[in-house]
């Protein structure tokens, strides 16, 4: 049962690094002031996120909670202060951010490589806090 633990921990350090490339490289076209070409970086992309300002529509809230979940994920991942009804939860609550995710071509003008590592991000770090939690709850389970 550990080796499911540990191939969970390694998904998320994976999940990780996909979200951090994502950030780095273009993301999205952000319709801002008429339709654009050029695609934004995510850490600009999440900078808009983050300003209450834009939160005109509802989905850039919802987006900017997507990337809190992705955030809490080391800590769900690599701690064990959390009962087991949070940790129980929480991957479902990631998975949903991942969704969401895949939804966010409906909001922009242009999707780039940063959006799909990023919403490859969420997919990723979903399957290994499900592997952690299954881990987990078989030795849980064993006498």
């Amino acid at each position: 049962m550990g080796d499911r633990n540990r191939w969970g921990s390694t998904l998320v350090c994976v999940a990780w690094v996909l979200y951090g490339i994502s950030l780095l490289v273009p993301a999205a076209a952000i319709p801002m002031d008429g339709p654009t070409q050029e695609c934004s970086p995510g850490w600009s992309i999440l900078m808009v996120l983050a300003v209450p300002f834009f939160w005109a529509s509802g989905p850039e809230l919802i987006y900017l909670v997507a990337n809190i979940l992705f955030w809490l994920s080391a800590v769900f991942a690599f701690t064990s202060k959390f009962g087991p009804q949070a940790r129980m939860i929480y991957p479902f609550a990631v998975g949903v951010s991942a969704l969401a995710a895949l939804a966010a071509p409906m909001f922009v003008d242009k999707v780039c490589v940063g959006y799909w590592l990023w919403s490859l991000s969420f997919v990723v770090v979903t399957t290994g806090l499900l592997l952690q939690r299954t881990s987990r709850l078989a030795e849980t389970a064993s006498p």
